[in-house]
C-alpha cells in the first residue's frame, strides 16, 4: 500500500498534516491493512543530535530507511515524518515502494522561515534558531519533474491538508505501477543491446550523483531492488560511493570504457549489464 513522504523542517506543520493524513485514512472502511506513522521521534532521542552533522544524518536516515522498509507492505500505508530534505534520500525511499509496486507520493510543507518557522519556535521555543536555519540551508526542495518527487502535494500553511486527493492517488492511482524493464532477465538481442548498455549505465550514474552526498567515500550501497536481482547478487555486487570530488564527467569516462569492452565481450541480460558496470566502477574509482 502507499508510502506518503512528508518533507519540511521542524516547525512547518509538517507532524500534524502527518497526522491529519494517518487519520482518514484510518477512517476508510475499505482499507484492507493499518495505517503506520515512521517518526523520527520514535525513532532516535534527540532530533538535534541527530541531525548536527553528516555523520549523525547519515545514521539517523539509516534508521529510518530501516524502519520504513519493515513496516511497507502492499496492504498496510506508511507515512514517513522525517524532514526528507535531501532528493537522494527521498529516491531511495521510492525505490523501496517501487520494489513492491506500491503507490508513493511526496507531501512539502513549505514554509517562510522569517514569517511562519522563526514565529512559531518563539511560542513554545523547542528549537535553537541555528537548528532550523541550518535544516532550511539544507532543503533540497521536491520538484513534481523527477519521478521520486511525483505526485507532489506542495503546501503552505494557508492550504488545508487534501486528504481527500491524496487517498484518490494513493489508492486508485492512474497508472499503473510496474517495475523497471531492467528487473526483466529477458535476453537482448544486437538490436537493443547498445540502447540497454547507455540507458543501464545513465541510471547507475545518476543514482550514484543522486545519493553520494549522503555517504562517505568507500560506503558500500546496494543496487537498488528494482532492477529485481537474486538476493545473493545483489550482496556480492555492492555499489562502493566515490569520493564527492568525482564528477560526472568521470563516470561518463568510465561508462564509455565500459561499453567499448561489453561491445567485444556483449552481455546477454539486462541484470549483466548491471553487475558488471558495478563492478567495473567499483575497479576503476
Amino acid at each position: 500500500m502507499p508510502l506518503i513522504m512528508m518533507v519540511g523542517i521542524p516547525c512547518s506543520g509538517k507532524s500534524k498534516r502527518a497526522d491529519e493524513i494517518a487519520e482518514h485514512f484510518k477512517s476508510l472502511k475499505t482499507l484492507k491493512g493499518k495505517v503506520v506513522i515512521v517518526r523520527d521521534d520514535d525513532i532516535v532521542q534527540n532530533i538535534i543530535e541527530a541531525y548536527k552533522d553528516s555523520f549523525n544524518e547519515k545514521q539517523t536516515r539509516g534508521k529510518v530507511k530501516a524502519a520504513v522498509e519493515r513496516e511497507l507492505t502492499k496492504d498496510d500505508v506508511v507515512i514517513v515524518d522525517s524532514p526528507n530534505y535531501i532528493k537522494g534520500f527521498r529516491y531511495e525511499l521510492f525505490c523501496l515502494a517501487r520494489s513492491l509496486r506500491t503507490p508513493h507520493c511526496v507531501v512539502y510543507c513549505d514554509v517562510d522561515i522569517e514569517k511562519h518557522t522563526i514565529q512559531w519556535n518563539k511560542t513554545n521555543s523547542k528549537w535553537e534558531e541555528g537548528f532550523l536555519r541550518a535544516m532550511a540551508q539544507r532543503m533540497e526542495v521536491p520538484n513534481k519533474k523527477s519521478r521520486w518527487d511525483n505526485p507532489l502535494f506542495r503546501l503552505t500553511p494557508e492550504d488545508p491538508t487534501p486528504v481527500a486527493t491524496i487517498e484518490e492517488e494513493m489508492l486508485r492511482p492512474k497508472k499503473t505501477i510496474k517495475p523497471n524493464t531492467a528487473t526483466l532477465n529477458n535476453h537482448l538481442s544486437d538490436n537493443t543491446l547498445m540502447y540497454e548498455l547507455d540507458k543501464l549505465t545513465n541510471e547507475i550514474i545518476s543514482l550514484i550523483m543522486d545519493v553520494k552526498s549522503l555517504h562517505m567515500p568507500g560506503d558500500l550501497i546496494p543496487i537498488p531492488s528494482v532492477y529485481n536481482l537474486p538476493k545473493d547478487q545483489v550482496e556480492k555486487h555492492l555499489i562502493k560511493m566515490p569520493g564527492l570530488s568525482v564528477s560526472l564527467q568521470q563516470l561518463k569516462k568510465l561508462k564509455s570504457q565500459f561499453i567499448k569492452l561489453c561491445q567485444m565481450h556483449p552481455p546477454d541480460t539486462k541484470q549483466k549489464i548491471i553487475i558488471g558496470f558495478v563492478d567495473y566502477l567499483n575497479e576503476h574509482l
